[in-house]
């Protein structure tokens, strides 16, 4: 049995709930759940067995349902549209969440207590636990379901959400903070019930990650390779699209998929061969020229001199093999094209050829960068992306 480990991020919550719908899709056995902040809500309503009803407070919720400030006059602010920022509005809201001493929570707790079921949780066969930070008391807490005063649970999860732009939350006289000033991805509250292989949602928000006292821990991390968006910014449109990555990116770890922002099951044969199949020499001799490389052998050219230098054109930095560096390069040409479409899973023989069916449809055109240029070391970022294409072009067209 895994434990699931669901990190802290506010709005970026969503993305935990599409890798919980992968994992029930590929039977992944969960014994429990652990949160921190956004995270402990959302693992309240999975112990619950609510994943639905959890789908449908993401997409229905924003921000102005959460806090009392006007939708627009934020939107305004964070799109610094100046013509039409409520500047007196945003002052006064301004006022009054210093004079309160944070922005009051009131409809977040009206939300849990609509949707937060206790005896559910407490009924459940999966374990639940949460993080905070007792202030009063100067000590995080990490409280396992049955550790929870009976009656406490929603306040104990608010505690564990408590931001700190919110005004402070207390139970039993007691103040409370954010758990992500703790441990922001809490594993070790799973551990101590004896989880020995975890899965870990990442959000990549701020907060502390606890150095492990456990030992021999298998953990097996599901991590955005972007950004999921503001941490108060909730928004169907967000909420969507994060919850679409959080399914496809655990898809891409248990099935072993290859991509960076795309989905492709890995080619069967060898990869070596293939290159060698599909490039002609002209082709490749061609590319060597624009690159500055000359007078070699055609295949060392290949993986001597023109993989490397592609490896550094396209940002990849880590240990990456040449079917990591041809699909990249074949994702940053599906990028400027809508038609290709990112939430899928692909064969690589799929992927490339609706990538080079649509290249072909719609070509892109390149600027004409100076060789001594294109040849440098160190380039900027509008020269690669303008290489990728030329390269691209003469490689497959």
């Amino acid at each position: 049995m895994y434990g699931l480990v669901l990190e802290g991020g506010g709005a970026r919550g969503a993305y935990h709930v599409g890798a919980y719908e992968a994992l029930k899709e590929l039977n992944v056995q969960i014994g429990g759940i652990s949160g921190t902040s956004i995270g402990a809500l959302n693992a309240a309503m999975l112990v619950q067995g609510d994943i639905q009803l959890l789908k449908e407070i993401w997409i229905n919720t924003k921000s102005s349902d959460l806090f009392d400030f006007d939708e627009k006059a934020i939107k305004d602010l964070k799109t610094f549209n100046l013509a039409e920022i409520n500047v007196p509005y945003l002052l006064n809201i301004s006022k009054e969440i210093l004079n309160n001493k944070g922005l009051d929570t009131s409809k977040i707790r009206a939300l849990l207590e609509t949707y937060i079921d206790e005896d559910k949780i407490r009924c459940s066969d999966l374990d639940y636990g949460i993080v905070t930070v007792n202030l009063t008391d100067k000590r995080s807490l990490e409280l396992l379901k049955q550790e929870i005063p009976y009656g406490k649970m929603i306040d104990y999860i608010l505690a564990s959400a408590n931001y700190p732009a919110f005004k402070s939350e207390e139970v039993d006289g007691k103040k409370y903070i954010d758990g992500g000033f703790a441990d922001n991805l809490p594993i070790g509250v799973l551990a101590k019930k004896g989880y020995i292989d975890f899965i870990a949602v990442r959000t990549l928000s701020f907060g502390l990650i606890k150095k492990r006292k456990y030992k021999n821990l298998n953990i097996t991390t599901v991590q955005p390779v972007e950004s999921l968006g503001a941490v108060l910014d909730f928004n169907c449109d967000h909420s969507l699209k994060n919850m679409k990555l959080g399914y496809f990116d655990t898809m891409k770890v248990f099935k072993s998929l290859r991509g960076y922002k795309y989905y492709c099951e890995p080619f069967e044969e060898n990869y070596l061969r293939i290159l060698i199949n599909i490039f002609q020499d002209d082709k490749i001799i061609k590319v060597g020229k624009i690159l500055g490389y000359e007078d070699m052998p055609v295949h060392r050219m290949l993986f001597e001199r023109i993989m490397p230098r592609l490896e550094y054109v396209l940002d990849m930095r880590g240990n990456y093999d040449y079917e990591d560096i041809m699909l990249r390069m074949f994702e940053k040409i599906a990028e400027k094209y809508d038609e290709v479409e990112r939430f899928n899973i692909y064969s690589s023989y799929d992927f490339y050829a609706e990538v080079l069916k649509t290249f072909k449809s719609k070509p892109i055109g390149v600027m004409q960068v100076p060789l001594f240029i294109k040849r440098n070391k160190i380039l900027a970022q509008a020269v690669k992306d303008n290489l990728i294409v030329e390269i691209f072009a003469e490689l497959f067209i």
